[in-house]
Order: C-alpha cells, then sequence, then structure tokens
C-alpha cells in the first residue's frame, strides 16, 4: 500500500471517528461551561476579563513564554466547542495558540484539544468544534511563544461525562493538528530544557491515527552541539523504562527529537537514512516524522530518531545485546568528533584524530578499556599512514563513503561513527548521521556540484579524519572496493528514480506538518546557519532537492569510475581549522575552541530577508 493510500485511509479515519463523537455528543446537551479562572500568573485582576462577555476588554498574562489562562470546572466535562476571540488583529497574538485539557492541576497529563492554525476574525467570537473522546476538569489557552498570552473572550462547551462509566463503549479519538504523528510533552513544573547537562522530568505522550499509543514517563534535555544554539532546539527524551515507539524497530529509552532548523525541506535526513538503507548499511537510524508540542508550544515538524547506541535493533557489537561487563579489548562504539573534547570524555590520537567514546557509557567504561581503545588505534593509524588496511573493513568504509557522497555531505568526516566489535580486530564505519547540511545546503562547499573530487577533501574534519580518509584510499585493494560497490548498488538497488520516489512520498506525507512548521519558523525567505541561499517557499526548497539529486547521482558516478590514488592525493582548497592536536588522552585541543569550522557563532539563527524574497509571493 503506498503512502498516499494511508493517508487517504486516514483521513477516512478520522471523519468518520469524528462523526461518531459528533453522534455521541447529540445524546448530551452541550451547555457553555462555567468555572474558577485560572492562568500561569500568581496574581492578576484581570482574569475575569476572558470571560466578561466584553471583547473590549481582554486578558494578557504576565509571562512572555507559557502564559495562560482557563478554568477549573466543577466536574469532568467532554469539550463539544471553544470559542476565543481577539479585540486587535494582531495574529502574532494568537495563531498556534493551543487549548488543552487536563485532569490534574498542574497540566502535566495535559493533551491539545486544538490550535489556531488560520486567521480569526475580529471583533466577535470564533468557534472551533472538539472532537476528542476523553473528559477534563481543568481547560486553558496558552498563547504562542515569545508573546504575552493575550485573549479577550474564552468560551468552553461541553457536557458532563465520566469517563468510569463509559469505559470501552466508545473507540478513542484524540487531536492531531496534521496527518503525522504527534509528540506532546509536559515538563514538571512547565520548565523549559536549556541545556544537555540537566535532565528534567517530563510525561511523554505520542498520539498517532488519533489514538493514544504512549503515555510514559521520562525526561527531556536540549542535544546537539552546534544545533543546540538553533532558535528551534533539537531534543533527547529518555523514558524511564524501554518502550516501542510507532513502528520503529527498536525497544529503548533513549530518543532523539531532531529539529532539521537548517533545512527548509524538512527531509534532508530523512532521505540520507533511506539512502543509507539503499546502501544496506549494518545499521541505519530509523526516523518517522512527528509534530513536537513542548508545555502547550508548537515546536514545529521534527524527525523522531533513534539514539546511536548499543540494542539489538540498533547497533550491534556480537552475539549479545549488552553483557555486564564488556572484555577489555571491546566491543565500543567511538565517534570522531571536533565536540569530543568538550564532554571531557575523549582520546587523542598519536596523529590528530579526536575521538569520544560513546560506548560503554563513561559510568562504565575502565581504565584499562579506554588505555585499549587508544592504542588500538593509534596503531591502525600508523598502520593506515604507511600503507596497511587489515584492520579496516572494507565493506562499511566504502558504504559510508558512497552515502556520504551521493548525499553532497558537507561534513564526512566531520562526526564519524566507528565501532570495534567483540571477538574481530578490525574497525567499522557507520551508522551515517547528521545530514541537515547534506544535498548542497552548506554554502561553505556550494555548489557541491562544481567539486571534480571527492567531497570530503573540500571541507573540515575531526582533527586529522580527512587526512586519515586520503590515506586509506591510497589502498589500490579499498579504492578499488569503493569502486566496485558503487557499481554493485547502482545497478538495481540504488537508483536516482528509487530516491526521487522517496521525496515524493514524504512531501505529501509532510505538507500539512510543514506549512505549520513554517508558520512558527518563518525562515523560508532568510538565510539559516551556513546554508547558501533562501529559496523563499518550501515548494522551491523541494524543486532545488529534486533536481539536485539526479546532478550529484551523476557526477558521484563520474568521480567514482576516474577515481585513482593520484587523483585522491591531489591538493584542493578546503576550509580547515586553526587546531593542534597531541596524542594523548584528554588533553584539549587548542586554537580557536573547536568552533565549527570557524563559524559556532549564530548556529541557526536566522538573518534578515534575503533580496530575492522580499517581493515573492508563494503560489501556494
Amino acid at each position: 500500500m503506498n503512502k498516499t493510500c494511508i493517508i487517504y485511509i486516514f483521513i477516512i479515519h478520522l471523519i468518520f471517528f469524528s462523526n461518531s463523537i459528533f453522534l455521541q455528543d447529540q445524546q448530551y446537551s452541550s451547555e457553555l461551561l462555567k468555572g474558577t479562572p485560572i492562568s500561569s500568573d500568581s496574581f492578576s485582576q484581570k482574569l475575569s476579563n476572558a470571560f466578561d462577555d466584553d471583547i473590549n476588554t481582554e486578558f494578557k498574562s504576565e509571562k512572555l513564554c507559557n502564559g495562560w489562562i482557563g478554568l477549573e470546572l466543577d466536574n469532568s466535562y467532554r469539550i463539544t466547542k471553544i470559542g476565543w476571540a481577539q479585540k486587535e488583529n494582531d495574529k502574532e497574538n494568537y495563531l498556534l495558540g493551543i487549548f488543552e485539557g487536563a485532569n490534574d492541576p498542574s497540566f502535566f497529563d495535559a493533551i491539545p484539544l486544538t490550535m489556531i492554525v488560520d486567521e480569526g476574525k475580529v471583533g466577535e467570537i470564533n468557534f472551533i468544534n472538539i472532537y476528542i473522546s476523553r473528559s477534563f476538569k481543568y481547560v486553558r489557552y496558552i498563547g504562542p511563544n515569545g508573546k504575552n498570552s493575550t485573549i479577550s473572550q474564552l468560551e468552553f462547551y461541553g457536557y458532563k461525562y465520566e469517563e468510569s462509566e463509559n469505559v470501552g463503549n466508545e473507540e478513542e479519538h484524540l487531536y492531531q493538528p496534521t496527518g503525522i504523528p504527534l509528540i506532546v510533552i509536559h515538563t514538571e513544573g512547565a520548565v523549559e530544557p536549556k541545556d544537555k547537562e540537566t535532565d528534567i522530568v517530563c510525561q511523554i505522550k505520542i498520539i498517532n491515527k488519533g489514538k493514544e499509543e504512549t503515555n510514559k514517563k521520562g525526561t527531556i534535555k536540549l542535544r546537539g552541539n552546534s544545533t543546540m544554539k538553533s532558535d528551534k532546539n533539537p531534543y533527547k527524551i529518555k523514558f524511564d523504562e524501554k518502550q516501542k515507539l510507532l513502528d520503529l524497530s527498536a525497544k529503548a529509552k533513549k530518543w532523539n527529537l531532531m529539529a532539521n532548523h537548517s533545512d527548509k525541506t524538512l527531509l534532508r535526513t530523512l532521505l540520507a537514512m533511506k539512502i543509507s538503507t539503499l546502501f544496506e548499511m549494518p545499521f541505519t537510524p530509523e526516523c518517522r516524522p512527528v509534530d513536537v508540542m513542548v508545555n502547550g508550544e508548537f515546536k514545529g515538524n521534527y524527525n523522531l530518531c533513534d539514539k546511536i547506541e548499543l540494542n539489538k535493533n540498533r547497533v550491534q557489537l556480537g552475539d549479545d545485546e549488552k553483557i555486564e561487563q564488556e572484555p577489555v579489548d571491546g566491543g565500543f562504539i567511538f565517534e570522531a568528533t571536533q565536540y569530543s573534547y568538550k564532554e571531557g570524555y575523549y582520546l587523542n590520537t598519536t596523529r590528530g584524530i579526536i575521538l569520544g567514546v560513546r560506548y560503554p557509557d563513561k559510568s562504565d567504561i575502565t581504565p584499562e578499556q579506554l588505555d585499549y581503545i587508544h592504542n588500538k588505534m593509534n596503531e591502525v593509524e600508523s598502520e593506515v599512514y604507511s600503507g596497511v588496511v587489515d584492520n579496516i573493513d572494507f565493506e562499511t568504509f566504502s558504504k559510508y563513503l558512497l552515502v556520504q557522497e551521493l548525499c553532497g555531505q558537507s561534513e564526512t568526516f566531520w562526526s564519524t561513527y566507528m565501532t570495534k566489535r567483540r571477538n574481530d580486530e578490525k574497525i567499522y564505519f557507520g551508522p551515517v548521521w547528521d545530514f541537515d547540511l547534506a544535498f548542497d545546503n552548506d554554502r561553505r562547499v556550494f555548489s557541491t556540484l562544481n567539486k571534480t573530487n571527492f567531497l570530503f577533501k573540500y571541507d573540515s574534519s575531526a582533527g586529522t579524519m580527512r587526512e586519515f580518509a586520503v590515506k586509506l584510499l591510497n589502498n589500490e585493494e579499498l579504492l578499488q572496493n569503493v569502486k566496485n560497490m558503487w557499481n554493485e548498488m547502482t545497478k538495481e538497488k540504488v537508483t536516482k528514480e528509487k530516491i526521487l520516489e522517496y521525496v515524493d512520498e514524504h512531501v505529501e506525507i509532510i505538507n500539512e506538518s510543514q506549512k505549520l512548521n513554517f508558520k512558527r519558523w518563518d525562515v523560508l525567505n532568510k538565510k539559516i546557519n551556513a546554508s547558501p541561499t533562501a529559496r523563499c517557499s518550501f515548494k522551491r526548497e523541494i524543486a532545488f532537492l529534486k533536481d539536485y539529486i539526479p546532478k550529484r547521482f551523476d557526477l558521484v558516478n563520474e568521480i567514482i569510475e576516474t577515481a585513482t590514488t593520484q587523483s585522491v592525493n591531489e591538493e584542493v582548497n578546503h576550509f580547515d581549522l586553526d587546531l593542534t592536536h597531541q596524542g594523548g588522552k584528554g588533553n584539549k585541543p587548542t586554537g580557536n575552541n573547536g568552533s565549527k569550522h570557524g563559524e559556532n557563532k549564530g548556529h541557526g539563527k536566522s538573518s534578515s530577508i534575503v533580496e530575492d524574497c522580499i517581493n515573492f509571493v508563494d503560489e501556494d
């Protein structure tokens, strides 16, 4: 069944169950609900303004972010309709405002009733019909982020409904703003995640196809390095117990929510993972597009993705998923990345590769294991520089390189995951990760269609990983393996047609979500991070991507076909970091503190509107 059919079935399902709830609602007398006004403000004399039947008065929260106003009802009510009004036409004050229902006065258990997605009429009540198969004692309105929650009139309609008396009498239906799954997160005390060190206790719900698939406690914090500085934050969530989410393979505690703020197609990571799957990498992180709400704020379109960790359905290092104590010689998961030194848990090889050990965890790894992996990588590095590649797994290196090259990845060896498996002396490459600047979305190497050598040679790397890769490709046998792998995989498994088909399918899947995302984040007409330009609309961003893919495919084919050990060694102009690395453990690199390509400031911050977009009118 194709993706279009699935979407149509979901819409029919939504209409059917909305009508079922509507018919049931007719059995009860819906009325304007009265209750005790409540709000995020500790004290406000204007609380009653939202309920005084006068549109010329208004409630305005004291808080600039996460301000809210609502009602404590005298009983549990099923909400059937919401009315709201603004006395002034300031759409920034209400667009993407969210209405929630809860049965805990802290709203820790809240779910969305609906969201304001269209401009309302000024000076009159705007009504939204609600089709939610749950009842609530507490209801509220939360204004959009960055604005004081401002509303002139607020009305909730419904009827008394005791869930305990009607268990099993109807099928559940909950609100989703679009056709993709919705992740709803509420933190204790509505504390916002501010860093990647502090775990904040939260309740995590996943609503999919109108049903609550997950409702579990866990923690949330920020994730990433340079992306963590984006206006749109990426998150790491951790459940108290292992969970299976959506249709993803892994059962695990830890998951990533990728923001893709620099990627205005919102598809680059999804597409790269699809290409990795087509190349049959041993493990490719699974990702699904989702909408995300945190503490009653719509955060936008995200990718829910696997965390790179030891798991029988994630990275495997041997027969067992996890053993009580890893042998001194591993397994290990490690990452060559410039950011490793910031984590205080890293190694520098003799020739300057910066390694962060990802497994075993910092709390579990022994000094003997650290010594082993440090000596092992020094040994492998020394062998490679002398022309010996016996301890490198040819298959995973070749596939890893080809995925990166085909995706036009500007950061191939900036963040490189590798593994050393149990009872195996070889170093394996992968999984792939971090593609928000791929597919020609990085001004520092734009246009990658003009680069006639391997793309990794033009960009920076984690320490000396670029030089290490060049030395690997100086081996005739390994270079030939890369060529053979490309020729074999592109016969039928990895084709332009399959890649473009995937793009078309997922444009349709996320279409409604992307509209809301770019209402929340007005960046289509601005440069973000290292993006080379702004194309003014989602449609144009997708058109660029689709035009790029076959051209990049043909160019990589030519580069692979003509590659020799001599061409691999050719000098090219590349970006680099002024850093000096000394072999050892825990020595912080000197220079510009490891800023990403010397451009760590303002990552993810939007610039002013680009000239081409000033008078642009979106055809959609």
